[in-house]
C-alpha cells in the first residue's frame, strides 16, 4: 500500500504543477512565483514519509514503505505526468 500513496503524492505534486498554465509544460514554467503551490508540496513531501516510515501511523492507515521498484513505480508516474502534459500542450 505504501506504493500507492508515494505514487498519489508524486502524481499529485506534477498534476498541481502541470495545471498552472493551459500553454506551457511543467517544466517550462517558474513555480517560484506560486508560493501556495510549492507549500502544498512540501507539506505534501513533509507528510509522505511520517505515513509510511512512522510504524504507529503506517500500521494505523496499512501502509508500510515500498521496496526499491515500488520508488521507481512512483517516479515514473510523476515522470508519465509531465511527458503526458508536455504533449498535450504541444
Amino acid at each position: 500500500m505504501g506504493i500507492a500513496c508515494a505514487a498519489g503524492a508524486f502524481g499529485q505534486a506534477t498534476n498541481a504543477l502541470a495545471n498552472r498554465g493551459e500553454t506551457q509544460p511543467v517544466w517550462c514554467r517558474h513555480w517560484r512565483g506560486r508560493p501556495t503551490v510549492v507549500l502544498v508540496m512540501y507539506g505534501s513531501f513533509t507528510l509522505l514519509p511520517t505515513t509510511l516510515f512512522v510504524s504507529r501511523v503506517a500500521r494505523t492507515i496499512d501502509h508500510a514503505p515500498p521496496v526499491l521498484f515500488g520508488w521507481l513505480l512512483a517516479a515514473l508516474a510523476a515522470l508519465f505526468m509531465v511527458r503526458t502534459d508536455t504533449l498535450w500542450k504541444h
